[in-house]
């Protein structure tokens, strides 16, 4: 069998993976169309049928499990030899790809990747807000800016700060609360269930006491200030200025490692090192506001 292009059975690993034509041209991010359009093409080119159709969406069918093997291999060959072509010439310059979540590129990053603009003027930057893992092996960012326990294998980078989660509520909700009655929560859901806070209030908080649910830090921040319950909150996305106040007596600490890493193949690309460098130096002047003992802005 020949198989032309990348493009030729990306389309068939998407909808493998993704269980259906909807949710492949999301990853993808093209239409529903277009992935059934390339579907239909490989297999009337090839002569084969590669998946059965049923009421769950679109089913790998058993005799293709080789197939599907033998893409997934190709498709990492193929990622390798992006990321090497990607990494040759000299000198710092070039598109840059940095991740992170949006609690961070919505207040301390904003002014360090302009700083790192400033710095290294040939670079071309795109920020990526995301709370989500993003695929590194499918080049969706280079740098990534997060927290986490410890990195992933594909990853090399460098721990710059501890980010510090304190429970956080409305001055207001705070003053009219009911002694001795249970507290309205604000809880983080989807990606956010993998923070420590996520990790704490699937083990302490009555699911009967939660009152909205967010994937998003700051939505949750929001959400607090419109005092509908207790939220927590990295303590770096609540400026001095907010009429939320922190609310002990839950816990004594609440910390995670706040990382800047790039994938291991990329580790040698000038533009990289520099951006990595740059940010992990500018990030770790911010330490003392990732653990919650000054506040931002």
């Amino acid at each position: 069998m020949h198989i032309e292009n990348w493009d030729d059975y990306r389309f068939i690993l998407a909808v493998v993976e993704h269980g259906s034509l909807n949710a492949a041209a999301r990853a993808l991010g093209v239409n529903h169309a277009t992935v059934l359009r390339r579907v239909t093409g490989f297999q009337d080119r090839h002569g084969v049928r590669v998946f059965d159709r049923d009421s769950h969406g679109y089913r790998l069918r058993a005799d293709q499990a080789g197939l599907i093997d033998a893409l997934a291999t190709l498709r990492t060959a193929f990622e390798a030899t992006e990321r090497a072509v990607m990494g040759q010439g000299a000198g710092i310059r070039g598109p840059v790809k940095i991740t992170s979540t949006d609690s961070l590129c919505s207040t301390v990053l904003p002014p360090v990747v302009a700083e790192l603009r400033q710095h290294h003027p040939d670079l071309s930057l795109e920020l990526l807000a995301s709370n989500s893992r993003l695929n590194f092996g499918q080049l969706d960012a280079e740098v990534t800016i997060r927290p986490a326990e410890k990195l992933s294998d594909e990853l090399v980078g460098v721990e710059v700060a501890k980010l510090a989660f304190t429970v956080y509520g409305h001055e207001d909700y705070l003053l009219n609360h009911p002694k001795n009655t249970p507290h309205q929560w604000l809880v983080g859901s989807g990606p956010l269930l993998r923070s420590p806070a996520g990790v704490w209030q699937l083990a302490n908080i009555d699911p009967e006491n939660v009152n909205f649910a967010a994937d998003s830090f700051i939505s949750l921040r929001e959400l607090c200030l419109s005092g509908l319950g207790l939220a927590i909150l990295p303590c770096c996305i609540v400026p001095q200025t907010s009429r939320l106040k922190r609310v002990g007596g839950f816990f004594d600490t609440m910390d995670v490692g706040l990382w800047v890493a790039n994938h291991r193949d990329m580790d040698a690309v000038p533009r990289i090192v520099a951006c990595r460098s740059f940010l992990s130096e500018a990030l770790a002047g911010y330490k003392d506001i990732f653990a919650g003992e000054i506040t931002f802005r």
